[in-house]
C-alpha cells in the first residue's frame, strides 16, 4: 500500500500547485493528493488529515493544521531563510542557496530541492507581433505591486522603441489595482491549477527580455521557465536568478530586501540602463537566450531534480 502525502498549497501560490502535479506525475510509488485550503471553513481541506502518512505545506507559514498535533508528520519546504516553523518537523526542504545557508548557520539538516521545467512545454516558438517594439514583460504577484514594481516601472515606461507588458497574477490580498502600474501596457491574468499552463509559454514567447523585480529572496519561476523559452532576464536576485546571470542568461541587479525595497530610483536606472544596452544588442540579447536555453536542459529538468523530491519524501515518512 503505497504512503499517503497530502500536498497543501497556499491560496495564492498557483505556481507551486502546478508544480505539484509534476511531483505526483514523477513520484508514483507515492499517493498523493493536492488539498487546496478553504480558510472560511472549519475543515479547510474537506477530508481528514489523521488519514495521511505525511502533509506537506506549499508554504512554510500556512500548514492549516494544528502545528503542535501535526508537526512530526509535517514535511515543510522553505523559499526565504527562516520563514516559517522548522522545529519538530518531519523533513525539511530547501529551495534556493540563500535558504541553504540561512539553515547550514543553524545547524538544521535539510534537503536541498529544486523545481523543474516542462522543457516541451516551455520551448522557443515564434509569436506573431502586431508592433515592431522590444517587448518587455514583467510576471509577478501581488506584494510586489506596492513594494517595488510600481516604483520601478514607472520610470521605464518612456524608453524608445520599448513597450513594456505586465502580467500580474492576481490583485488580491491589498496588492493594488490597475492604477498602481502608472499606466504602463497591462495584460491582466489570474490562473491556478491546470488552468495555470494554459497559454503562458505563449507569454513568455511574446517577451523580448523578462523583467523580473521580487525584493523577497524567494524560488523564481519566471526566472527558469522564461529561460526554457529561450528568453533573456534582468532580474533581481530573488533566489535563484543569480544561477541563471552567472550562466550568461541575462543580467542581474544584484542587491538584498533592503536596496531593493528603500532604493527604488536607483534600481530603475540600472534595469533602465540594461534595457537600453539589450535593445541596442540584439546579437548579445540572442546570444544570451540560447544560453538561457542551454542552462535549462542541463541544470533544470525534473528528471534531474525528482530524486531529490524523493528522498525528502522518504526522509519525511522515514522510510
Amino acid at each position: 500500500m503505497p504512503k499517503k502525502i497530502l500536498l497543501i498549497p497556499e491560496r495564492h501560490g498557483w505556481y507551486v500547485e502546478a508544480h505539484m502535479e509534476y511531483l505526483i506525475r514523477h513520484l508514483p510509488e507515492f499517493f498523493m493528493e493536492i488539498a487546496m485550503p478553504d480558510t472560511d471553513s472549519d475543515n479547510p481541506f474537506n477530508r481528514n488529515v489523521d488519514d495521511y502518512d505525511l502533509l506537506m505545506p506549499l508554504w512554510a507559514q500556512a500548514w492549516h493544521c494544528d502545528p503542535d498535533k501535526y508537526a512530526h508528520k509535517v514535511a515543510t519546504i522553505f523559499y526565504c531563510p527562516m520563514e516559517g516553523r522548522y522545529k519538530g518537523v518531519a523533513a525539511i526542504g530547501a529551495t534556493t542557496p540563500l535558504v541553504e545557508q540561512s539553515l547550514r548557520h543553524e545547524s538544521i539538516p535539510f534537503h536541498s530541492l529544486r523545481f523543474g521545467v516542462d522543457t516541451e512545454l516551455f520551448k522557443p516558438y515564434p509569436i506573431g507581433r502586431e508592433d515592431d517594439l522590444l517587448h518587455v514583460g514583467f510576471i509577478g504577484n501581488h506584494a510586489n505591486v506596492r513594494h517595488m514594481v510600481g516604483p520601478v516601472i514607472s520610470q521605464l515606461t518612456d524608453i524608445e522603441g520599448v513597450r513594456i507588458m505586465l502580467y500580474p497574477h492576481s490583485w488580491v490580498n491589498d496588492g493594488g489595482t490597475p492604477t498602481d502600474w502608472d499606466g504602463a501596457k497591462m495584460r491582466n491574468y489570474v490562473v491556478t491549477g491546470d488552468k495555470r499552463w494554459t497559454g503562458i509559454p505563449n507569454i513568455y514567447n511574446n517577451m523580448d527580455i523578462l523583467l523580473r523585480m521580487d525584493s523577497d529572496p524567494a524560488y523564481s519561476f519566471p526566472t527558469q521557465e522564461a529561460a526554457a523559452c529561450g528568453v533573456p532576464v534582468i532580474a533581481t536576485d530573488s533566489g535563484i536568478d543569480h544561477l541563471f546571470t552567472e550562466a550568461g542568461a541575462g543580467v542581474l541587479i544584484s542587491g538584498d530586501r533592503n536596496y531593493y525595497q528603500n532604493n527604488t530610483d536607483d534600481v530603475a536606472k540600472r534595469v533602465r540602463e540594461a534595457i537600453i544596452d539589450l535593445r541596442d544588442n540584439p546579437n548579445k540579447r540572442k546570444e544570451m537566450g540560447i544560453k538561457g536555453r542551454e542552462e535549462v536542459l542541463k541544470n533544470w529538468t525534473w528528471e534531474k531534480h525528482v530524486p531529490a523530491w524523493r528522498e525528502f519524501f522518504k526522509d519525511g515518512l522515514k522510510i
